[in-house]
């Protein structure tokens, strides 16, 4: 009976447990309905926030940056999604504890995963945008965009430094997050705004570096001194295009002080000791010194600035700081930015815009009806470019009815795309545009590369007419390594066939002419240091198409770049009228596809010849069997079992990623 007793207590106590276990389930349960719903409606209020500045920036344009009343607007909406994310992540926490371990479920395990990283690098972001907030909002009412001059722009970077600094600390913060959230396992909803939040982020940081590097730059410590290499790119050479003038230009407190550009062939002095030129120069061009106007043959801008400086030095007993080269892209970049100009000559103003600048500067060279080509003509027939550099000049430097924001996105566009290239000899300087990639150097990161490096060596400017495209097939290996081939496909546009290719230096009236000539390349494919070359087209250019007479070399020329960089080198000739297709084989070694935590990765890096529009590229990788493809950045066009299709357009530098296998 006792037993019967203590065995009914001992029922009820445990459905007494069991009642109390739902209970406090309920209970919980019920909370984290309720933060659940507290969480929703942050999210709410943060999505209706970001489209109301979302649509403030569309609808107000730059105002929304450069009206002290429109930006307090904006930065208040700023202030209200940081506090509703604020709010997000306290009441969200227990969420947040949770989503490491939730990777397992289908679709979205890894967004949710990946949730605390994401909060984290959108808070930084957010922190970033609030100092900056506060620049502008004890700037703008002292700034007249419409008229700002130079020096009192250098003052306000200057006496905002700290604040700068401490933004671009925080968006540094946001991008270690950001690195640390694989956007191949990501869902597609999730993964296209974080695409577009990583083309956002990026240009802030770019912005945010270039503040830092401006008023040192501009002379704001001390005068500057840069060398300026004016490149034709319609007489392509390896770091933008034959130097067609130069000069120096003073740089202090933001101002232009002293701009001396000319002609690069009246630098020669032979009086000078100058150095042997590089071998295709000498035996090609018949060059017998290394003169300043064909300093840029390597491909790597720092050399290249380095050699002119040098050379610069030599000519005219004058230091540089630095070297800045541009071309004809990044002059129409800049108009466009800054409207027209008027360029004032011997024939009266004329006003020269993005539109119109290809067509002007080449009439401008050719002689006047009726001029002769006589040594007249030839000493002044390259004055246009002191005329336009003067006109640029007094258009940015006069400041009137400018815009900073078009202003800087042209010189930005410019310099992504390789057709402005700076290098300054401060390390720490060199560092920050190394960084930036605006010192068109040969890049050394590890993994596969290619670089297809073009030089006209003969007197014309046949570039201009020369159509290129790149194919790029590569076969991996289980063990990284892999089999690569390369076609080059090039077709001469040029308008007037001819029967012979004649070498000799020569103008022609017109200058179309000279891009209807034969096109002398000198060719390079710069590829890892390791890898080992297999076949390639066995090219020879006769003797008599040759200014000294001998036949090219069979076979490529190889040379060491950098420490983990090498070239191949030969020259072919192409007519107009004619097409070629260069095809190249080789194998790169064991490890270049490196084993990633659980899987595969391959990478890629496609880097753009300065002076060229762009480049087309087909770009085809066969994955080993039985390692499946588990995402790509950029996606692939195209995706056949074992075999990704990408087909790009190279207006700069490229890097492509692929993970694959297990």
């Amino acid at each position: 009976m006792a037993q019967e007793r203590s065995s009914g207590s001992g029922r009820r106590r445990g459905s007494w447990l069991i009642l109390l276990g739902l209970v406090v389930l309920a209970a919980w349960l019920g909370w984290l309905l309720f933060k659940g719903s507290r969480v929703a409606t942050h999210l709410d209020r943060i999505k209706m926030l970001v489209a109301e500045a979302q649509q403030l920036g569309a609808s107000e344009g730059q105002a929304a940056l450069t009206s002290p009343d429109k930006l307090g607007v904006l930065c208040g909406r700023v202030t209200a999604i940081e506090s509703e994310l604020d709010g997000l992540a306290r009441e969200g926490e227990i969420f947040l504890d949770l989503a490491p371990f939730l990777a397992w479920l289908p679709r979205y395990g890894y967004d949710l995963q990946s949730a605390p990283q994401l909060l984290s690098m959108v808070r930084e972001t957010l922190a970033a945008g609030t100092v900056l907030c506060e620049i502008g909002q004890r700037t703008l009412p002292q700034v007249d965009f419409g008229a700002i001059q130079p020096p009192a722009a250098i003052r306000i970077v200057q006496e905002q430094s700290g604040r700068f600094r401490l933004a671009r600390e925080r968006v540094d913060r946001a991008l270690a997050q950001r690195a640390g959230v694989d956007s191949f396992r990501l869902s597609a909803e999730l993964a296209e705004p974080l695409a577009k939040f990583d083309r956002a982020i990026g240009r802030l940081a770019v912005a945010l570096r270039a503040a830092e590097l401006a008023p040192s730059f501009l002379g704001a410590e001390r005068s500057r001194v840069y060398l300026i290499l004016a490149q034709n790119e319609d007489e392509l050479r390896p770091t933008g295009g034959f130097i067609s003038a130069a000069g120096h230009v003073r740089l202090e407190n933001g101002y232009v002080t002293e701009i001396d550009i000319a002609d690069s062939y009246s630098f020669d002095d032979f009086s000078k000791p100058y150095p042997w030129p590089p071998y295709p120069l000498y035996e090609y061009m018949a060059a017998d010194y290394w003169l300043l106007r064909d300093a840029n043959w390597s491909p790597d801008f720092p050399s290249t600035a380095e050699t002119a400086a040098g050379l610069y030095l030599l000519s005219t007993g004058v230091e540089v700081d630095g070297v800045i080269a541009l071309d004809q892209a990044a002059l129409e970049y800049l108009l466009e930015g800054i409207g027209p100009v008027e360029v004032s000559g011997e024939s009266g103003g004329v006003w020269v815009s993005a539109d119109n600048l290809t067509l002007w500067m080449q009439n401008n060279w050719a002689p006047a009806p009726g001029q002769a080509q006589d040594r007249s003509w030839w000493a002044q027939r390259k004055s246009f470019i002191s005329e336009l550099a003067a006109a640029l000049l007094k258009r940015v430097q006069g400041g009137a009815n400018l815009s900073p924001t078009s202003l800087l996105q042209a010189i930005l566009r410019a310099l992504e795309e390789k057709h402005l290239l700076i290098y300054d000899r401060r390390p720490e300087t060199a560092k920050l545009l190394y960084d930036l990639g605006w010192d068109g150097h040969i890049d050394r990161s590890d993994g596969d590369y290619f670089m297809a490096v073009e030089a006209n060596v003969s007197f014309n400017k046949a570039s201009g007419r020369i159509g290129r495209s790149l194919d790029y097939s590569i076969s991996l290996n289980h063990d990284g390594g892999g089999d690569v081939t390369v076609e080059l496909r090039y077709q001469h546009r040029g308008h007037n066939p001819v029967d012979f290719c004649d070498p000799t230096p020569r103008y022609d009236a017109v200058y179309s002419a000279m891009m209807d000539r034969c096109y002398w390349n000198y060719l390079r494919l710069i590829v890892p240091s390791d890898a080992e070359l297999l076949s390639f087209p066995p090219i020879v250019v006769p003797g008599a198409y040759l200014l000294r007479g001998r036949a090219s070399d069979d076979g490529m020329a190889v040379e060491k770049v950098n420490e983990v960089r090498q070239s191949w080198g030969q020259l072919f000739l192409l007519a107009p009228g004619e097409n070629a297709v260069l095809k190249y084989s080789y194998r790169i070694p064991a490890g270049t596809a490196r084993k990633v935590e659980d899987h595969w990765q391959y990478r890629l890096v496609l880097q753009k010849q300065p002076g060229l529009r762009a480049l087309p590229v087909l770009l085809n990788v066969r994955l080993p069997d039985g390692m499946p493809f588990l995402g790509s950045d950029p996606q692939p066009t195209l995706v056949e079992g074992q075999s990704l299709r990408y087909e790009l357009e190279l207006s700069g530098d490229q890097v492509i990623r692929v993970d694959y296998g297990h």
